[in-house]
């Protein structure tokens, strides 16, 4: 189990100095393939009908999750949609979190997020889409004290250190 306690050093905490959890998604894509969430019958969206979004200079992150009645995840998925300037690594994950944000807990491989950045040029998303419950892996939290996510982007010009970027916390 991987508990963080300081917020801004989520990804060199979980994997050293190179960004988070498993590309899934792989090639980056045309950005009008924007992502969209649709969450199961009987479940709800965590941030309502929109996503948690972080504006950039030259892009935009996204972040939604689906939840079932029980309070666990049934699905979490984030872009990052690169619209101008020169190119980025990405790295794109996401953590359990407690209400006051003195914890958080990033799942075990492979339902965090990235393992080794993306490189995005101007016109190009990269997207995670975690699916819990079909795939058999557990989207239940890790303990009743994390009530909340948050979305997590690492981003910078390839080979510089990243910076890191959280959505707001959705608590449920």
């Amino acid at each position: 189990m991987t508990i963080r306690t300081q917020k801004h050093t989520l990804l060199a905490v979980a994997t050293g100095a190179i960004p988070l959890v498993i590309a899934l998604a792989g090639v980056p894509v045309q950005a009008n393939a924007a992502p969209w969430l649709t969450c199961a019958k009987g479940n709800s969206p965590v941030y309502g009908q929109s996503s948690a979004t972080v504006t950039l200079t030259n892009g935009e992150f996204r972040f939604q999750a689906c939840k079932t009645p029980s309070g666990s995840l049934e699905r979490v998925k984030l872009s990052y949609i690169k619209k101008q300037g020169p190119p980025v690594d990405v790295a794109l994950g996401w953590e359990w979190s407690t209400r006051d944000g003195k914890e958080s807990f990033i799942p075990p491989e492979p339902n965090g997020g990235d393992h080794f950045p993306v490189t995005l040029s101007a016109g190009q998303t990269h997207t995670n889409d975690f699916s819990f419950a079909p795939a058999g892996a557990d989207g239940s939290r890790p303990a009743p004290r994390f009530a909340c996510i948050e979305g997590i982007l690492q981003i910078g010009p390839p080979d510089t250190p990243a910076k890191t970027y959280m959505t707001a916390k959705g608590c449920f």
